[in-house]
Parts: C-alpha cells; structure tokens; sequence
C-alpha cells in the first residue's frame, strides 16, 4: 500500500509557504517558507528528501494553488529535479477555487500564509477531484501559450472596437445603422474617419469630390462608389451635430490604433482655441515636445477618454 508524504504549498511572487504532512494528517515538520526561485526550491527539496527518508515514505505528493504563473517555475523545476524523481513524485495545480470551498469546512480559521498551505495539504490528503497530475511537455505547453496569447488579443481587439463604436456614434450617430461600407474598420471607412472632422465636413464636400475620395481611398474596388457616397451624405444630414468644443477632442480618438498617423494629430487653430496644448498642421506639439496629442487630450480628459 502506498505511503505518501504531502506538501501543500502556498504560492506567492516572492516566497512559497510549506506545509509537509502524511496521511493521517500529522504535520511533519514546522510549517515553513522558501523563496520562490531556484535557490529557494532547492533548499524545498532538500527538507522534503530529509522527511521522506526519515519516515520511510514510498513516494511524494505535492500541490499547489494554480495562482497566475507563481506555481509553473516551481513545478517545472520539481518535475526536473533528479535527486527528488527517485521518489516518486506527484504533482498538482489546485484550482484556488477547490481550496477556498474545502476552507470553509473549518471554524474560525484565519487566512495567512501558514493556515493556507495547511488546507492545501490537507485537501491533498482528502484526495477528491484532484486534477491530472502536472507534466511537463514541450509540444503542448508553448502551444498553450500561443493559444491563450491569440485569446487575450482577440478579446482586447473586440474590447477596443466596441468602444470605438461607442466614441464613433458621438462623431457621426447614423454611421453604424446607415452602413456606407460593408465594414467600419475597412480602409475607406477609416480614411473618411480621420480625413473628416465632423459630419458637418462631410456635408459641405461636393458629391463628385466624395465620389473620388472614396473611390481612391477603396483603390478603386467599389463596383458603385456614388452609392457609398449618397449612404454617407444621408449620414451627415441625419446625424447629430456634435458640440464645436468637442469635435477636436472626439476626433482625437478615431477607431484605429495606429498613433504615429498622421491624422491623428489635432489641427492648429483648434488646439489653440481649446487652450490645451498648440499643434502644427503636422502634428508637432510645441506646448509639450514628445506627447502626442491624442495622449494629451486623453490625459487631460482625467477619465483618459
């Protein structure tokens, strides 16, 4: 029959926290802490070979709380460990949520470091809907992480658009229910976005130099670029007219991400006139060399747009 001895570890950015018990739930040994880098594991697997020798245990079990990355470094590494691995070692990333539910079985038990190492152990020991053991692979693990990393941009990228519609319906309120273009984030889209400053602009431009403004800025893929313009007229006719005041702010935050463009910067005289900082027509900010406008005026706006 297997005799294990089990560690919980209470994981943290500087130290891990260790609790050694065997099956019956007898601590082992005081409860202690180890520095959660390489020295600091090394001085883990020299306490936990000496316990395991002096109580003639078949084999180690290990877990920990799977909070953000602390715990990957310390397992890869235990995993690794030779002079450890001629026992037989399990290892177990806990959902912090399995530990925090199992705490609530205990009667006034305070949380520090030391108590939550103890719980970890002693769910370790109870040994229910435990996960997989961890195992390190070097096929699966990097393709984790690209996975999860495509997931975090996908969802920021969704993030900032649905919040550029929010600034765009300020701009030009018709813009996403009358369509002009198939998509708003589409070149032509995005080149009236920055070429105009308001629907007001857009209104007073000759429908033949609409026409050829689109048409260049689509590369002359429209199979009927009059219609885009005649859709993009109706929007600035019914449209809400933004506050003058504000149509430098709103137009500093167009929906794109590329801030080196040119039309991002605000124009001279409006600048001036909101007394914020002073732009060239080329972008250069005199009031504050080196600060882009459009971070300026976000950084003045206190709630950063």
């Amino acid at each position: 029959m297997s005799n294990p001895i089990l560690a919980g570890i209470d994981v943290h950015r500087k130290t891990n926290t260790v609790c050694v018990m065997d099956s019956q739930g007898h601590e082992l040994t005081d409860r202690f802490s180890v520095e959660n880098n390489r020295p600091g594991t090394d001085e883990f697997v020299k306490r936990a070979a000496r316990s395991v020798s002096d109580g003639n245990f078949d084999s180690i079990h290990i877990a920990a709380e799977a909070t953000g990355w602390y715990w990957f470094h310390f397992f890869v590494t235990l995993s690794q460990d030779a002079f450890l691995n001629q026992w037989q070692v399990n290892l177990y990333p806990v959902n912090p949520r399995l530990t925090n539910n199992f705490k609530k079985t205990y009667v006034d038990m305070d949380h520090t470091d030391t108590t939550d190492a103890f719980v970890v152990a002693d769910r370790l020991r109870m040994g229910r809907d435990l996960p997989v053991p961890f195992q390190y692979d070097d096929v699966y693990w990097p393709l984790r992480f690209l996975v999860r990393y495509r997931y975090h941009l996908v969802h920021n990228l969704a993030q900032e658009k649905a919040y550029c519609m929010s600034v765009l319906y300020l701009k030009a309120s018709e813009y996403s229910r009358v369509k002009p273009f198939s998509t708003i984030f589409g070149a032509a889209s995005q080149a009236v976005l920055k070429e105009f400053s308001s629907v007001e602009d857009i209104a007073a431009i000759p429908f033949d130099e609409l026409v050829e403004f689109i048409d260049s800025k689509g590369k002359r893929r429209f199979s009927d670029p009059t219609e885009n313009a005649a859709k993009l007229q109706e929007v600035a006719h019914n449209s809400y007219c933004l506050p003058e005041p504000l149509i430098v702010t709103v137009r500093g935050c167009p929906p794109d991400t590329k801030l080196k463009s040119p039309a991002y910067h605000l124009p001279g005289k409006a600048t001036e006139a909101t007394g914020y900082c002073h732009c060239s027509e080329d972008g250069i900010c005199s009031t504050h060399p080196g600060y882009h406008p459009w971070l300026w005026s976000c950084l003045l706006s206190r709630d950063y747009c």
